[in-house]
């Protein structure tokens, strides 16, 4: 068999090398290919492989690879569901920590067409010095933004903006090994980027166990993220794998942090649960990955966040409800939505109605996401909404936000 290879250097710490074999041209249906390797002379941080192909089925790919002349146990490939480009079928499995003479492939399957196998090469770094502050307010806070962890990794150009009503919290499964979490982020995105296929990484923020924030899609930029139902979600991943331990105490605190400003940021009650437009179901405002499966229309299951981090969720909520800054923030905003004025019910199917307590007859604008007036509805009457679309809509009255309204 022949293969192609392209080695492309992304950043100082890290580079990738993309290898094509011609595994479709095998004439039986189990194909096997031995392909020599080699990381370079910098001391090796880990390697991350994964590979993709345009056939319709998952064909069973496994590897092993041979180290001082040994070969390892075969290693199955982990398909990836998280909506990878329709025209390919994707995989990766976890990086591997030390470098090796011979990577062997093999498929249970014919394989159909070009197989591109992936190589991220983090070579030994340090991770970002940035002071923490260990205070947990509700306001932003410093950021390792894309030039901290690769200044030419682009951010999408086309994006798809939401306006989240749930926040979801992962963990990014990887090794616990290594310590570079910049090369640990750049590696992330390039699997979801020249794997997945997709146009940015998927996740709007990650959390390093040193509490260090990183930069994903923007916020309010719609992610990849929550088993193909990702409107109307901000996606936050813990970097490692908490299927067995528990995440740092200052990942958390930082996780705390960017939910309680996320909260007061998008009017969001973080003990509640509401209605999930997309996944037509309802949904705890703060969620783990693994909720989707609530969904009819979730694409994929999972475990994520992980079995000793899921359970942590209702305490974390409980920290950002119990914090004075959300408390005075969302009790600000309850009182201008609810205390004068209700509306309902929502969700919203046909008619909507709203009254207030003086009973005063005032005229609201339906405004959708982008801030465009769609129509208007008056107090003290049923007002037949039937011509929306489902989605979120605002209510606004002389300019000023009301409340939110879910149409089903």
């Amino acid at each position: 068999m022949f293969y192609s290879i392209t080695l492309v250097t992304l950043f100082g710490q890290s580079k990738t090398l993309e290898i094509t074999p011609d595994f479709h041209e095998a004439k039986n249906g189990f194909s096997t290919l031995e392909i020599p390797f080699s990381a370079g002379d910098e001391k090796l941080d880990f390697i991350s492989v994964s590979c993709y192909h345009f056939d319709t089925e998952d064909v069973g790919i496994s590897y092993r690879i041979k180290t001082n002349n040994q070969w390892s146990a075969w290693i199955a490939f982990e398909q990836l569901h998280e909506y990878v480009a329709p025209d390919r079928i994707a995989y990766q499995t976890k990086a591997i920590d030390h470098s090796f003479s011979t990577i062997q492939l093999k498929s249970s399957k014919k394989i159909m067409s070009p197989l591109t196998l992936r190589f991220f090469i983090a070579k030994k770094g340090d991770a970002p010095s940035q002071t923490i502050d260990r205070s947990i307010s509700c306001e932003s806070l410093e950021t390792c933004e894309r030039d901290c962890w690769c200044p030419i990794c682009p951010i999408d150009n086309t994006p798809q903006i939401t306006n989240p009503t749930h926040l979801i919290v992962h963990h990014s499964a990887g090794n616990n090994q290594s310590n570079n979490f910049a090369a640990v982020v750049e590696s992330i995105w390039d699997l979801h980027v020249n794997t997945n296929g997709w146009d940015d990484i998927g996740y709007n923020w990650l959390i390093d166990p040193n509490g260090i924030l990183y930069q994903g899609r923007l916020d309010n930029y719609q992610g990849a993220h929550f088993s193909c139902i990702n409107e109307n979600t901000v996606g936050t991943c813990i970097i490692g794998d908490y299927s067995l331990v528990e995440p740092t105490e200052a990942s958390l605190n930082t996780l705390v942090n960017l939910l309680a400003f996320e909260a007061t940021e998008h009017h969001i009650d973080v003990t509640g649960a509401s209605y999930h437009v997309t996944g037509d179901f309802v949904l705890n405002n703060i969620a783990g990955h693994r909720d989707s499966s609530g969904s009819t229309n979730a694409c994929s299951g999972t475990v994520c966040p992980g079995d000793s981090f899921y359970p942590l969720l209702p305490d974390i909520r409980m920290a950002v409800s119990e914090l004075p800054c959300y408390q005075d923030g969302f009790t600000s905003t309850k009182e201008n939505e609810f205390s004068n004025i209700h509306v309902f019910p929502n969700p919203v199917q046909t008619h909507i109605k709203i009254e207030t307590i003086d009973h005063q007859l005032l005229r609201f604008e339906i405004v959708d996401m982008n801030g465009k007036i769609l129509g208007f509805v008056d107090s003290g009457k049923a007002n037949d909404i039937s011509y929306l679309s489902p989605g979120i809509y605002f209510i606004i009255h002389e300019g000023k936000y009301v409340q939110r309204v879910i149409k089903k």
